[in-house]
């Protein structure tokens, strides 16, 4: 199933998406990182070797736990 790029848009204004989003990119108290590289450099030691398919894909199964 596809979106249309006004799904889209509806869905990125909706708070509760930018709320996940803005804790995934804020940086972890006591550390130099955000949670989604933490997230990526965890899932992934060599994160060198990974591609933006297998990045974005983790970050999207990521966000979608907020919504379970």
């Amino acid at each position: 199933m596809k979106a249309s790029p006004s799904e889209i848009k509806t869905w990125k204004e909706l708070p509760v998406v930018r709320e996940c989003f803005e804790k995934l990119h804020k940086i972890i108290p006591d550390e130099t990182m955000t949670w989604c590289r933490k997230i990526i450099r965890e899932t992934w030691p060599d994160v060198g070797k990974i591609s933006d398919e297998q990045i974005i894909h983790h970050i999207d199964s990521e966000f979608s736990k907020d919504f379970r």
